[in-house]
């Protein structure tokens, strides 16, 4: 059995992790159309489908974990999508598929497929399914409350902190293969 803070602590961080990434493809949908062809998975003709329904899909299953009422059921489909994710960007890397923006970060800048984000989309899963996990039952104190907040905001930090250095390696790259183009 895990202390409930815990589990609150990992199911807010995925659930507001989920939200803050629709509220981003809505915001930015010409460039999430574009990731979404760059991955080639999906026809022309239908790729509105994901643009459409994939921030809908994560808003619901974000705000899912946001209430403690609907979290262990929301924890299915927000570990699905981090699941999926993972999977497209294997089977992506797989296919030599490299060069493509992963839709993923959300700076300004690009973030090529690596290796790395597939054990992050697990982890990130992991923390999606910690509402199904049998809780210790006892009351909330202020001192949780105020290690919840803290520990979502760490993850948030460390997330971010991943995110930049996944984006640097994308630009190192691109750094890289210039150089030998114009070089080689």
């Amino acid at each position: 059995m895990i202390d409930p803070v815990f589990i609150s602590t990992g199911s807010l961080f995925a659930g507001l992790l989920l939200i803050v990434s629709a509220l981003h493809k809505v915001r930015h949908l010409d460039d999430f159309r574009r990731a979404i062809r760059g991955y080639e998975l999906v026809p022309t003709a239908l790729e509105a489908v994901p643009v459409f329904i994939l921030p809908l899909v994560e808003a619901l299953a974000g705000l899912g974990l946001l209430v403690p009422a609907t979290a262990a059921v929301a924890a299915y489909p927000a570990a699905g999508l981090f699941i999926a994710y993972g999977f497209l960007i294997a089977v992506s890397l797989y296919r030599g598929k490299l060069e493509i923006d992963c839709g993923c970060h959300f700076g300004q800048r690009e973030s090529r497929l690596s290796f790395w984000m597939i054990p992050r989309n697990l982890v990130l899963a992991l923390l999606a399914l910690l509402p199904v996990v049998p809780v210790v039952e006892r009351s909330f104190v202020l001192a949780d409350f105020i290690n919840i907040a803290g520990g979502v905001l760490f993850l948030g930090l460390l997330y971010m902190c991943l995110e930049e250095l996944l984006s640097n390696r994308s630009h190192y790259l691109n750094y890289i293969l210039k150089k030998e183009h114009l070089h080689g």
